[in-house]
This record gives C-alpha cells, structure tokens and sequence, in this order.
C-alpha cells in the first residue's frame, strides 16, 4: 500500500487481513506493517466508541458511545 506520511514522504508499506473479535462482532481488518515495530489498525476501530483517559489514575476506557455514531 503507498502511503503519504504527515511530512509528506512517500513510503510503501506490506498490509496483512487479520480478524478480531471487537465488542462481540467479528471484525475482518487490513493491517499495516511497519518494519517488526506494533502493526497499524488505525482509529476506523474507534468509531462509535467513547474513549476516555484518566492520566491521574493512568487508566483507560472504551465504550459503545451513547451517541449514534458510524
């Protein structure tokens, strides 16, 4: 997959399907490689999620959002 970074740089990086088991659905994914450091899922997971960070107790939460968001 080509891809343009933020400093505007063309690089092409090897993409892998994967599934996940994502708040009880079956989620089928295209992942990014990125030379053996943590693959790439990106925030599409986040849609429709409330995330909510507490740096005081460094805690984190995911939900189903209350609002109706795709």
């Amino acid at each position: 997959m080509d891809v343009i970074l933020a400093d505007g740089t063309e690089v092409l990086f090897q993409t892998y399907h994967c599934e996940i088991h994502w708040f009880g659905r079956r989620r089928m994914l295209e992942v990014i490689a990125n030379d053996g450091e943590i693959p790439l899922l990106g925030v599409g997971l986040l849609l429709g999620k409330e995330l909510r960070i507490d740096y005081t107790n460094l805690t984190l939460s995911l939900t189903p959002s209350s609002r109706n968001v795709q």
